[in-house]
């Protein structure tokens, strides 16, 4: 197994830049290949280090490049936006109760924001619906910076990149899995 490492984000957002949110630094252990994933999974002390971790995984190179060309080229629409370009880590209460599961992040969605369900269409319905229900204190999110706050629900994605075509392939959904479990673990015990 590879040990955890540190490593370049080239057209994503580094890790302690400021972004809101950002729960990773310069030092949070990078996962470089899938066994890494599991290692620094199991080893995350709490769900905010987790997250951190999940943030700066590497594990997957197909996506990997696909979320760095994305957050590179852009969609004309966010043509002046500084993209995310990294893996997008659950967002919500800690003590969550509810917990909404999403296949993986929008290209231009959380890949773009940094925030799971934030930015797209589908965040949109989901949001309103979990005000509406008051699970969240706004019927929006279209940032990282827009206020949004969860209560008593959690939404997470099973594979943590935007996928080429919305399409994560059974090895890049194995690939994430081991940060899905602890996640999971940490919401039901913490």
């Amino acid at each position: 197994m590879d040990p955890p490492m540190k490593s370049n984000f080239h057209d994503a957002v580094a890790p302690g830049s400021g972004w809101t949110g950002d729960l990773a630094t310069s030092t949070t252990p990078v996962a470089p290949r899938s066994g890494s994933v599991e290692q620094l999974a199991k080893t995350s002390p709490d769900l905010r280090e987790l997250s951190a971790r999940v943030s700066v995984c590497r594990a997957c190179p197909r996506l990997v490049q696909w979320r760095e060309d994305v957050a590179k080229t852009k969609k004309k629409a966010f043509s002046g936006e500084q993209y995310w370009g990294r893996p997008a880590p659950g967002f919500g209460d800690e003590q969550a109760g509810l917990i909404i599961v999403g296949l993986a992040p929008a290209a231009h969605g959380a890949n773009r924001t940094g925030r799971v369900f934030t930015g797209d269409r589908t965040g949109d319905f989901l949001i309103a619906a979990m005000h509406r229900t008051g699970f969240a204190n706004q019927a929006h999110s279209t940032d990282a910076d827009d206020g949004l706050e969860l209560h008593g629900a959690r939404l997470l994605s099973a594979v943590r990149c935007a996928p080429p075509k919305n399409l994560p392939t059974p090895q890049e959904q194995r690939n994430c899995a081991p940060g899905s479990t602890a996640s999971w673990s940490s919401l039901r015990h913490g």
